[in-house]
């Protein structure tokens, strides 16, 4: 879909990306002190894929867990670890429909344990954590290269913002990769993080190798009888706790959660951008999303990280396609 169906490439256990060349084999072989080494072919069906990308997002050797069966043990099992929630380009203004929008939201906070118990939020709040799930993977590795992702994702991202040009069937492809936008009809009219929706583009303005007509498949700027970008859910009170889960606001749940607390506060927040894309950040990360982004802690020490550099013998080295 993507590259040139002509070109041949090395993908290695950590997903970088290469042509695939005696000299990139070699390279790689010398780096990773590898003397003995052999070939296996693999016939890849749709559960190894679907395996495959699980790994990617949370291990740093997805092609060894997978065909080598190096998992591990269910009670060792790598996590995505918390890190820093910190945009890209944080200065850096984007496509925003309406800069001054703004989102109140009520938190219950636990006082002395400096933690949010739960928001009370109305649905424009609900529908800016549904936009969330709406957003492409590589927008993630793009703006938040600080995050600690344990997986192979981020490598793989980078690798191929590296890759030449002529290895794509245009550049089209390759920016449709490198710089991810919302599929057509999904932006939202007062969203805060202001991602850009992609145009509709044909197969022929993408792939620059077919004659085919251009064909419109409808979205919210060009089709007038379908209501889009106005929001996911109806306009109602929500209760989003701590880990972000979404329930109806009702007086029993709340009493609930604040059953044997002694010590309790509201306040009143303002949502913005950037508080919208620091919410983003931290529901990859973390449990406690709305406690990091808007109770201030003193930072803590950060989770070292143990990088793999040794590859043993029963690990993959490269795959080659």
């Amino acid at each position: 879909v993507f590259v040139k169906p002509t070109t041949r490439f090395m993908i290695d256990d950590k997903f970088q990306v290469k042509p695939a060349s005696t000299a990139n084999c070699l390279k790689l072989l010398t780096e990773l002190q590898i003397k003995d080494s052999r070939t296996r072919t693999e016939n890849i069906g749709k559960d190894k894929v679907l395996k495959l990308m699980v790994r990617s997002l949370v291990s740093q050797t997805p092609f060894s867990d997978i065909f080598m069966n190096n998992l591990p043990d269910s009670n060792t099992s790598s996590t995505i670890c918390p890190g820093k929630y910190k945009p890209r380009r944080a200065g850096q203004s984007q496509n925003v429909t309406d800069s001054a929008t703004r989102i109140s939201l009520n938190l219950v906070i636990d006082n002395p344990r400096e933690r949010v118990l739960y928001a009370e939020a109305g649905e424009d709040f609900v529908d800016l954590l549904c936009s969330f799930l709406t957003i492409p993977l590589c927008y993630f590795f793009k703006e938040f290269p600080h995050l600690p992702f344990k997986g192979s994702m981020g490598k793989l991202y980078k690798n191929i913002q590296d890759l030449d040009d002529n290895s794509f069937k245009s550049k089209e492809m390759k920016e449709t990769l490198v710089n991810p936008k919302l599929a057509p009809g999904l932006a939202q009219h007062n969203q805060l993080i202001g991602l850009e929706e992609a145009s509709n583009l044909s197969f022929k303005t993408l792939c620059s190798n077919f004659e085919i007509k251009r064909t419109e498949l409808g979205s919210s700027s060009n089709q007038e009888e379908v209501e889009t970008g106005r929001g996911f859910v109806k306009p109602t009170k929500f209760m989003v706790e701590n880990n972000l889960s979404v329930t109806h606001f009702s007086l029993e749940s709340a009493r609930k959660l604040m059953n044997e607390m002694e010590d309790i506060k509201e306040d009143k927040v303002i949502v913005d951008r950037d508080k919208a894309l620091h919410l983003l950040a931290a529901s990859l990360v973390s449990e406690s999303a709305l406690t990091d982004v808007f109770i201030l802690k003193k930072p803590k020490q950060e989770q070292k990280q143990v990088n793999r550099e040794d590859v043993d013998d029963d690990e993959c080295c490269c795959c080659c396609f």
